[in-house]
């Protein structure tokens, strides 16, 4: 397959019983498994919002699976066994490679096996793209990332509900790595370092929305509010009184 070849679903393996989307494994055109989420399992909106946040995170070499923009034909959908019809939609879909031998991580493994630089930057990232979506104790959550144990190797999943307006500084008080859950502090080298992030995301921001699916975009609404909603949560990162309620 070559490097511009468009990816398409060519096989629907099972439906994923975790994650609240409920997202499809599948077969791809590359015979890669990946895990495809399309316009049944959530809005267009979120779509994007797992696309840029992926591509965010990537950017900054925090490690999530690969993930592409696949197509799901109409035929493909019209010939679905009875017990997935309505399960997965036509169009462009969100995937993201599957990660064999892995299960979502603990409290006590996400804070051993996690550099503490990485940590930081997880929990900056997050606040900076509205992601409160990654809370964690000892009694359990919702972490959104999992860990391959033959590889020893974690990966950040499911952004569909970063970049949220309406997020608020409460909302992320039991993240993983919030400070009531860690015994380390931003310090000065790390000030210094975010501006530096918050510029390269900026960049991949104007690099990255041509690349999103056109029927993903011209069928919103409001599509230039979702598209500056995404600018403007990462513009906060230039901003030193924003950057205060982080670091």
């Amino acid at each position: 397959m070559s490097a511009g070849e468009e990816l398409y679903v060519v096989e629907l393996v099972r439906k994923m019983e975790e994650g609240s989307t409920q997202p499809f494994l599948c077969r791809c055109n590359d015979d890669q498994l990946y895990v495809v989420k399309s316009t049944a399992s959530m809005p267009r909106v979120e779509l994007i919002h797992e696309f840029m946040a992926s591509i965010l995170a990537q950017s900054i070499k925090l490690p999530i699976p690969d993930f592409k923009i696949v197509y799901i034909s109409d035929d493909f959908v019209e010939y679905l066994p009875p017990t997935y019809k309505g399960g997965i939609n036509p169009g462009y879909a969100y995937a993201s490679k599957f990660i064999e031998d892995s299960a979502t991580i603990n409290f006590g493994l996400a804070h051993d096996a996690i550099d503490e630089q990485e940590q930081k930057l997880i929990y900056f990232f997050d606040r900076l793209i509205n992601n409160s979506d990654r809370n964690l104790s000892k009694q359990g959550g919702n972490v959104n990332i999992i860990y391959n144990y033959k590889k020893q190797r974690y990966y950040l999943i499911d952004h569909n509900l970063a970049f949220d307006p309406k997020c608020t500084l409460l909302q992320f008080e039991y993240h993983v790595f919030s400070p009531c859950h860690r015994n380390w502090i931003f310090d000065m080298l790390d000030r210094e370092e975010v501006v530096d992030t918050v510029s390269i995301l900026k960049d991949k921001i104007t690099e990255s929305i041509p690349s999103l699916p056109d029927e993903w975009i011209n069928e919103l609404p409001d599509k230039d509010a979702v598209l500056n909603n995404i600018t403007l949560l990462v513009d906060r990162g230039f901003n030193q009184k924003f950057r205060s309620t982080i670091l």
